[in-house]
This record gives C-alpha cells, sequence and structure tokens, in this order.
C-alpha cells in the first residue's frame, strides 16, 4: 500500500494536518456511493432508469456496495444524476442527505471516535473510497480550524462544482450530527464565481458565504476539535477503519488485472486479442482471468469495449482521419459493425460526435 507522507506543515501559525491518504491507481470504484445517492434521492423506477442508462449497472448491482466499476462508468451515472434532477445546487441537497451511517464503515468509524480530529483523519484517511475526484485537508490555526477542499482534476469540469457542493455539504452536516445543530460554520469561501444560487449556499451553511475566493473551505471555531463525540466505541472504530483498510487494499490489487488487460488491448493495435490469448500473454489462464474481472464487475467485452471507444474517440478528435480509417484502427473490419458500436457507446453516430467537438464536417467524414 502506498501512502502520502504524514506531517504538519507550518505556515503563519498555522498547522496543515495531513493524514496517510490512501493512494489507489485510480481507475476502479466501489459502487457504494452511487448506491448511497440512488436511496437518499428516493429515486422512482423512471428516474433509476435514467440514472443508470449508460453505465451499465443494473439495479439489482446497487445492493452489491462493494462490487466494482470503472471511473468511466461512474462518471456516466453522475452525469446522469445532473440530468435527472438539473435542480441549482443538486450537490448541496444531496451532501445534507448524507448522513455517517449511510457513508459504511468510514462513516461509521467516524460516528464512534472519541474526538472529532479523530473522526475527520480517519474520513480523509479513505476519502477514495467514497470520492475519489477530491483532494481534503485539514487546517488548524489558533483560533480556527478549516476544511480545505479541491478539486484533483480526475473529473470533468461539468462535475467539479458538484462534488465540491456535495463535500462541503456533508461536513457540515456530519458536523451537526456529532454535536448538535449549534455547531455551525463561520463562513464559507468558494474559489468559483457566484453560480446564480447563493441563496441556497446561505440556507445550507447557515453562515456568511463568499465567492471567487482563494481556496474552497469551510471554516469552524477551533474548539470543536477538542470536544468530545457522542457515540464513542472503540471496537466499532477499529473493526470499521479494518474493514476500510481492506477495502481499500482490494481496491488498489484488484485493480492490478484489469489495467493490466487494458494493457494487453492496447499494445495489440487494432488486431484484438481473444480472451484466451490475452490471458496467456499475462501467464493466467482464460478462467482465472475471468474470476478476477467478474469480482470487480468487469468482464473481458467490456475492457475491449472501453479500449475499443478510447481509441475512437482519440481518433474522431483528429480531423485528418476518416471515420474508416479510425474503424480499421478499433479492430472494425465493417464500418456498419463501428457505427452500431459507437452508438451503442455514445447514443449518437461518430459523425455527429465529431461535429459536436470540432465543428461541422469535413471531407475525412466522407
Amino acid at each position: 500500500m502506498h501512502y502520502n507522507s504524514q506531517a504538519a506543515i507550518q505556515f503563519t501559525g498555522i498547522a496543515t494536518r495531513e493524514v496517510r491518504t490512501v493512494a489507489g491507481k485510480g481507475q476502479r470504484r466501489y459502487m457504494h456511493m452511487i448506491g448511497t445517492c440512488v436511496r437518499a434521492l428516493r429515486c422512482s423506477e423512471q428516474e433509476l432508469q435514467s440514472l443508470l442508462e449508460g453505465t451499465e449497472i443494473e439495479p439489482e448491482q446497487l445492493r452489491q456496495p462493494y462490487s466494482m466499476l470503472s471511473r468511466d462508468r461512474e462518471l456516466r451515472f453522475y452525469r446522469n444524476l445532473q440530468q435527472c434532477f438539473p435542480e441549482p445546487g443538486l450537490g448541496l441537497r444531496l451532501g445534507g442527505l448524507l448522513s455517517l451511517r449511510e457513508l459504511g464503515p468510514i462513516g461509521l468509524a467516524g460516528l464512534t471516535s472519541r474526538k472529532l480530529l479523530e473522526s475527520i483523519e480517519t474520513s480523509r484517511k479513505y476519502l477514495d473510497l467514497l470520492l475519489p475526484y477530491l483532494r481534503w485537508d485539514l487546517v488548524v490555526g489558533e483560533k480556527e480550524l478549516l476544511h480545505r477542499v479541491s478539486n484533483k482534476g480526475e473529473a470533468p469540469p461539468e462535475l467539479r462544482t458538484f462534488f465540491i457542493e456535495l463535500l462541503l455539504s456533508v461536513l457540515k452536516g456530519h458536523g451537526q450530527e456529532h454535536f448538535g445543530p449549534a455547531c455551525l460554520p463561520t463562513r464559507v469561501s468558494l474559489s468559483y464565481p457566484d453560480p446564480g444560487y447563493r441563496g441556497r449556499y446561505e440556507r445550507t451553511f447557515e453562515c456568511a458565504v463568499r465567492f471567487r475566493q482563494p481556496a474552497n473551505e469551510l471554516r469552524y471555531p477551533r474548539h470543536f476539535l477538542e470536544m468530545d463525540l457522542r457515540q464513542p466505541d472503540p471496537l466499532t472504530r477499529t473493526s470499521m477503519e479494518t474493514l476500510c483498510e481492506d477495502l481499500a487494499s482490494r481496491l488498489q490489487v484488484e485493480a492490478e488485472i484489469v489495467e493490466d488487460v487494458i494493457a494487453v488491448l492496447r499494445a495489440a493495435g487494432p488486431d484484438i486479442p481473444t480472451q484466451q490469448q490475452a490471458a496467456a500473454t499475462l501467464c493466467i489462464s482464460a478462467r482465472s482471468m475471468r474470476r478476477q474481472l467478474k469480482e470487480q464487475g468487469q468482464s473481458f467485452r467490456s475492457l475491449v469495449d472501453e479500449v475499443r471507444m478510447r481509441r475512437a474517440l482519440e481518433g474522431l478528435r483528429d480531423p485528418a482521419k476518416s471515420i474508416r480509417e479510425i474503424a480499421e484502427a478499433c479492430g472494425f473490419s465493417e464500418l456498419r459493425g463501428f457505427y452500431s458500436a459507437f452508438q451503442r457507446w455514445t447514443g449518437v453516430s461518430p459523425a455527429a460526435w465529431r461535429k459536436a467537438q470540432l465543428g461541422p464536417a469535413d471531407p475525412a467524414d466522407d
């Protein structure tokens, strides 16, 4: 397991506390957060169908919080979420619905901690199990503590504000879950411009809200760090943190087979290998490879599709390449098969996708 350094960095009388943040490979995700969002929003059957469109997630999988999916499929879910619930400040509302218990072993470890600092550091350490797109720093000053949240750059621009809103709203709610309604931030700072619903922010955080600031921060009086929490239970906390550690280890170890298969597929170029050929390249049996992929909610075919889709999108961004050339580079001998697959991957034709990215079609699309 790889960790970031553990230290306290001093500057202008303030200490930024760094914990051993679990550093995964970044491509695999657990189903937990998706299922939690669906339950929190009390989605109808029609809404659920819209949320899962294009994700290859079956409704039954939502009851398996530690089955795995790819980052792209998870991001597709969050895009669907914004389209299905196009309300201003969706992240603020959703964050307010996610109690500590809703967040599984991470939340339970926090809930049964002795002090707030202990709870925060556990949650920060395992944040990647829930929201791997964000960095969360704790800055402790003489009179106040700051939750500082920033994007890692992995999320697409249209989702970045949503994720910031979500985590800041979760943190505010969890403070009140620990200490009651009197636990309020003194100020919220956001690095982005006012999105047009300042009132929603003010109602959510119940304090002054400032936009176009140097960082995204939630500020509290420091004394909350020293207060005892309501439900300390060292045995439960230890068992939940052990479970978090096991989940983090599995996320890292099991990601290796997926990355290895993807590497084999990419190296093969247009000559996509069979499942047996790929397994032989990795010096394992096809049966073992199928089992390991299935445990992560993946299949050899889904990885072939992922590699082909990425290759197709990359090719379509190059106006000098014809669609026929791109189809051949993706391993399709006939255009009809490529068009059918691309429509299944993206919901549009290759020409329509290219036009949306580059503008009007040119002769290379013929």
